[in-house]
């Protein structure tokens, strides 16, 4: 696959230099396209009548990762599907009432689909130790896993940030489901993922002619994954471009 280099809107350089926790899972948003250089990141509103994504894809062409000494897969998420927040957050806050159950496919599939719904994944409702990335009034992404499902509201594991940025009412609450094993609803595949080599600095995960991996959809935050089974590793960077669409 080859592209035009008018194409390209911009540059992934991040997340970069995270080091993590023994045991300890990473769970980093790779963002969508935040619009043109100078603007600020996008708020995305996906509310209808008037849904409104930012126009890029995003690509993935390299990660870059130091591993410990005990082996573990590491792991690129698409959301599996999306829904949106009816009742504002406040920083801190660890409550989403969402606007329907992002997991049930046969009737909440909200992204373009021939025939509307996907077929290669049975219905999945989100539930406890699923991930989440909420948009918040900056235009940043917050992930949390999910303690638990009241209806369509939401506990979540970590707190949004307590810096006075909460998160608006219509604001895009992103389902990545069980990031190891659940199936994408239009692949039918689980999340793709590397093994990176043992007490190596830099195993690169990378493809420099099509890129690893490319969101589905414009506006879709992408998801770096490590779960750090045993000892920690260390994610040097991610690199890639957003496309036109």
């Amino acid at each position: 696959m080859q592209f035009d280099i008018r194409g390209i809107l911009g540059c992934i350089n991040g997340p970069s230099g995270v080091a993590a926790t023994d045991a300890t899972v990473q769970a980093l948003v790779i963002p969508p396209y935040p619009g043109p250089q100078g603007s600020g990141p996008t708020l995305i509103k996906p509310t209808p009548p008037n849904k409104q994504f930012t126009r890029g894809i995003t690509h993935v062409t390299r990660v870059s990762y130091t591993m410990g000494d005990t082996a573990f897969l590491i792991y690129l998420a698409r959301p599996f599907n999306y829904t949106y927040l009816t009742t504002a957050i406040a920083a801190n806050g660890t409550s989403a009432v969402c606007f329907d159950d992002p997991g049930i496919y046969s009737t909440n599939y909200k992204y373009p689909c021939p025939g509307g719904i996907p077929g290669r994944a049975a219905d999945n409702g989100i539930a406890a130790n699923d991930y989440v990335a909420i948009q918040l009034l900056d235009g940043t992404f917050h992930v949390s896993k999910v303690t638990s499902v009241s209806t369509f509201t939401l506990t979540l594991t970590t707190a949004l940030p307590n810096n006075g940025i909460g998160a608006a009412i219509g604001a895009p609450v992103y389902f990545f489901g069980q990031v190891t094993t659940d199936l994408h609803p239009i692949t039918g595949w689980i999340n793709p993922n590397y093994a990176p080599v043992v007490s190596t600095v830099d195993s690169a995960w990378t493809d420099s002619t099509a890129g690893i991996m490319s969101a589905f959809n414009p506006g879709d935050p992408l998801l770096f994954y490590s779960p750090n089974t045993t000892h920690k590793g260390t994610l040097n960077f991610v690199t890639g471009f957003y496309a036109a669409v």
